[in-house]
């Protein structure tokens, strides 16, 4: 039959859990201030390139260009770039379904079906 634990035997335990994770909380909680103050200076950062971007547009309005249609511009140009990304992925994406086109031409018949069960057509 076991025994019930009694409160008596819960006190004589001396080592409780913050005890022992004691000097781990510390170590934790040191790196977690350091991650603040890595995101403060971050966040400096980002706000000073924000501010040269504002600075790059005022300066485009004293120039004569409409700040609207550039900001729009400089929008379309950045889906662009993502775009370009996009594309060279799904190159690469071809060029692993050719390579297994071929691998399944070499296993024919267990190829054409492991090819279908992933989802290719013959």
């Amino acid at each position: 039959m076991a025994r019930r634990k009694t409160q008596h035997a819960h006190a004589d335990q001396t080592n409780s859990i913050e005890e022992i994770a004691g000097p781990f909380l510390e170590e934790i909680e040191q790196h977690m201030e350091e991650l603040e103050s890595l995101k403060g200076a971050y966040m400096s950062d980002c706000k000073a390139v924000r501010q040269k971007i504002k600075d790059s547009y005022v300066s485009a309005k004293e120039a004569g260009c409409q700040v609207r249609p550039l900001k729009g511009l400089v929008k379309w140009r950045q889906l662009e770039r993502k775009k370009v990304k996009i594309d060279a992925s799904f190159e690469e994406d071809e060029d692993e379904a050719q390579i297994y086109a071929r691998l399944v031409e070499n296993l024919v018949p267990l190829g054409i079906a492991a090819a279908r069960s992933a989802g290719y057509e013959s």
